[in-house]
């Protein structure tokens, strides 16, 4: 009877151990989303977002490298950031993340192994990682161009407009 006891305890205390390990796993997972997000939301500029984006996964992932890779579909990469700066992974990455938008491809994110496992490409975190990315990189692009519209718009009553009444 004891036997069967401590046999019984020892399978229902490492399930419990197994669920509070996945726990923890996705609490960290959460706080890195929140943390990156907020982060990415007070940025301005594209480049910056591929940088802070690069910095955060390479702390996150412990990656030896993380490239992030800003382009249109169809053109050649327009801004590339990579964590640590002075250069990129060796050989082909573990993983690679496309960034969609509803217009399409953004850019990609390619991270090498480092001292922590790298999660599966079909994972939730990396979709949503990929998906938070897109969000802010179209933000930014559409405040760039708005800057970009506003500064050629001449302002009211300046001699161009003037000159037109």
């Amino acid at each position: 009877m004891l036997a069967i006891f401590l046999g019984v305890a020892v399978v229902i205390v490492g399930r419990i151990q197994s669920v509070l390990s996945k726990a923890r796993a996705s609490e960290r997972d959460a706080i890195f989303m929140y943390e990156l997000s907020a982060a990415l939301a007070g940025l301005r500029t594209q480049s910056a977002v591929a940088h802070t984006l690069a910095r955060r996964l390479q702390e996150m992932f412990q990656a030896s490298s993380v490239k992030v890779i800003l382009q249109a579909e169809g053109q050649s990469p327009s801004y590339v950031a990579s964590e640590p700066r002075e250069g990129v992974g060796k050989g082909k990455p573990d993983r690679v993340l496309p960034i969609l938008n509803a217009w399409g491809l953004v850019g990609e994110v390619e991270l090498w192994h480092g001292y922590r496992e790298l999660p599966p490409e079909e994972s939730r975190l990396l979709q949503n990682l990929a998906s938070q990315a897109a969000q802010a990189f179209e933000r930014t692009r559409l405040s760039e161009v708005e800057n970009h519209l506003l500064a050629a718009t001449p302002p009211a009553g300046s001699k161009s407009s003037a000159s037109r009444a």
